[in-house]
């Protein structure tokens, strides 16, 4: 019976989760589908993130405040825009993987269905229901090919349903029904099929089957939207409810778990993926709560309560990325953030998060499909988080999880410098690069040591681990690091920070700001070394930056070792030490310190990157590099960086953590 069929479902629920993801709202689970399904009501339709209440709030936060009010103007460009373009095409070929299609659809059925609950105007609905007819009419969501296009179509249309109530009941009750029957059977049932063991290749190869990554986030969590979206619906199948619900709260689990398992809230696979996953895991906890009263401990998770802080450090005072992984410097929507922000009460985060979304994306592009930041700015709008509160957060961040530092400068000063050091680990997600012991430095607004980003998933075998070490951008020698013997670094293989000192803590740091020491040795097991620990030291009233590098080749195979860093910018030699850096107008010096410095034979250049199709075009890259001739021989590089980084005196690393690095 139907009722057998909703219990089953919270036992099965309540196993799924298990032990691993065991948390308070969890014990509710069971009571509240069955209350729901014997006849308990549901709360009025819009309850999927939006609710009649939040909807006045966010009217009010227009009304009175400016900046909601900026996201509205730029929501309504992008609404008018909209109006004067047609609807998204229908897909009527056989497996379209089209995931830039659908999250136009996405975009736009956010952007006309708010307009649509904060105005009243059916013209907005009738557009929004535009969108949606035609994405069910597409000849399929592509589950098979690539399950991020059926998790965000899921997504998409649930929300639509929802959020247009009001709009069917006039006249349009036959649209919403088709709109629904093209859900289940486009979403859902393939997804029935998908969770039937024995699972077939494309659903078990790290897609949405026991995944730790960004589809265990987006494509479970657009199910389980669309399954918690159907509740009530007399048309909907019992096995929606008594099997795919159940399956995709079970594949979720591992993708929650990696919001730091040290409860730092970093995410594995780069920055740009914690925006991606970050926008999908706020509607689906969010929708939980307004469709069901309560999140079932997701929010809970270790890490998920500063996962909005850990996004935020990633961040210029010019809103760019430090972009290590499958990342790039200008980053997607970010909007998301607020929901965790306000949340938790991170008001310094808030604040920073707001103020991006006014001065990045309003005004709003009306040339082109709509930005997800205005319509999801106002959907977790909060008011918390001043300037203050942004200038007192902690000016250093050690993420334990991910092997992550970032220090800066200042908060509160647009001038400030950013630079950040990783180690890490170059495992087997699809995702992540060789750039253990790589760092960016970043100040007066520009990238002055930069990492080169992602390259394109068209290439042969780019997300295939070892074959990706082929390309330039995604192996050791495209990251700022070292490589001994003209060799990447060994895979599999991490690097972990041995020392983190920020100012205020430890021991006194003397001219010290703050440093970090990663063990990289693990990088060249394969050649024997004895030691390899990359120190960073922040100094000169935090404007400058000493990399220092302490190698012991030991008597195995390291023969020679290059060190590099790379710019996007124009540089030019002095001498046989020294380099200048300079973008749009900043300049800083790249110096290699000759009397800290024990490598016999060191030499400093510089050479352009040159790149052949059909990697991304690399104009204006270069690499800076020392080539030290005999590995065994060189036990000391120090480099500095900085406006006119000072003279220093410097004690050896294993004395840092009792008398600091400088003397």
């Amino acid at each position: 019976t139907r009722m057998a069929a909703i219990l089953l479902t919270a036992a099965l629920l309540a196993a799924c989760l298990g032990p691993a993801a065991a948390h308070a709202g969890l014990a509710h689970l069971r009571d509240d589908v069955t209350h729901i399904m014997a006849g308990a009501q549901l709360p009025p339709r819009p309850r999927l993130i939006l609710t009649d209440a939040r909807v006045a709030d966010i009217k009010s936060f227009i009304a009175n405040n400016t900046q909601a009010a900026g996201y509205y103007r730029s929501l309504l460009a992008q609404g008018e825009w909209l109006l004067g373009v047609p609807p998204f095409y229908v897909h009527t070929e056989n497996h379209t993987n089209d995931l830039g299609g659908a999250r136009q659809v996405l975009q736009r059925v956010y952007a006309t269905g708010l307009l649509y609950r904060l105005t009243g105007n059916a013209t907005w609905a009738a557009r929004c229901s535009l969108e949606l007819l035609n994405a069910v009419k597409w000849h399929d969501w592509c589950l098979d090919q690539d399950a991020l296009v059926t998790g965000e179509l899921q997504h998409t249309v649930a929300v639509g349903i929802d959020w247009l109530d009001g709009y069917w009941a006039d006249g349009h009750a036959a649209d919403r029904q088709t709109i629904v029957d093209g859900l289940v059977q486009l979403g859902l049932a393939a997804m029935r099929v998908g969770f039937t063991p024995p699972y077939k290749p494309w659903a078990n190869n790290g897609t949405f089957i026991n995944t730790t990554n960004n589809y265990g986030e987006v494509v479970n969590g657009g199910t389980i939207i669309a399954a918690v979206g159907l509740l009530g619906e007399a048309a909907a199948p019992p096995w929606v409810f008594d099997f795919v619900l159940p399956s995709a709260f079970r594949n979720l689990v591992g993708s929650f778990e990696q919001f730091g398992p040290d409860g730092d809230g970093s995410w594995y696979e780069g920055p740009n993926y914690h925006l991606y996953v970050l926008r999908y895991a706020a509607p689906l906890i969010w929708s939980l709560r307004t469709a069901l009263g309560t999140d079932y401990g997701l929010l809970d998770f270790a890490g998920v309560s500063t996962t909005a802080e850990a996004e935020v450090y990633h961040l210029s005072p010019q809103y760019t990325f430090w972009d290590w992984a499958d990342s790039e410097e200008l980053p997607e929507t970010t909007a998301a953030g607020l929901a965790f922000a306000g949340e938790f009460r991170e008001a310094g985060v808030a604040y920073f998060l707001r103020k991006m979304i006014e001065e990045v994306y309003v005004p709003p592009n009306t040339t082109g499909n709509p930005s997800m930041n205005a319509p999801v700015g106002l959907i977790y709008f909060t008011e918390i988080g001043t300037a203050a509160d942004r200038a007192s957060m902690a000016l250093d961040r050690f993420f334990a999880g991910r092997n992550l530092v970032m220090m800066f400068s200042s908060h509160s000063d647009i001038n400030a410098t950013f630079v950040a050091a990783k180690g890490g680990e170059n495992g087997y997600n699809v995702h992540l690069h060789q750039d253990m012991g790589s760092w960016i430095f970043h100040s007066h607004g520009q990238r002055l040591i930069a990492e080169m980003g992602h390259d394109s998933y068209a290439l042969d075998c780019y997300f295939c681990p070892p074959l990706r070490w082929r390309y330039y951008r995604l192996n050791a020698f495209g990251h700022n690091t070292i490589t001994f013997n003209n060799k990447t670094h060994d895979w599999p293989a991490a690097a972990f920070v041995t020392q983190f000192n920020s100012t205020g803590t430890g021991p006194a740091l003397r001219n010290a700001d703050a440093w970090v020491v990663i063990n990289m040795a693990p990088m060249y097991a394969s050649l024997g070394l004895r030691r390899w620990d990359r120190g960073f030291v922040y100094y000169a009233d935090r404007s400058s930056l000493l990399i220092v590098d302490e190698i012991d080749a030991g008597p195995g195979g390291a023969q020679n070792l290059t060190w590099a860093a790379h710019a996007n910018a124009t540089v030019s030699q002095s001498g046989a030490g020294n380099i200048t850096v300079s973008v749009d107008g900043v300049a800083v010096s790249l110096a290699v310190l000759p009397s800290l410095t024990n490598c016999p034979g060191w030499q400093l250049s510089a050479v352009p990157v040159n790149l052949a199709p059909p990697q991304y075009p690399s104009t204006g890259f270069v690499r800076m590099q020392i080539a030290v001739p005999t590995a065994a021989t060189c036990s000391r590089i120090v480099v500095a960086v900085g406006p006119q980084p000072p003279a220093v005196a410097l004690n050896a690393i294993a004395d840092w953590a009792t008398s600091g690095p400088l003397q």
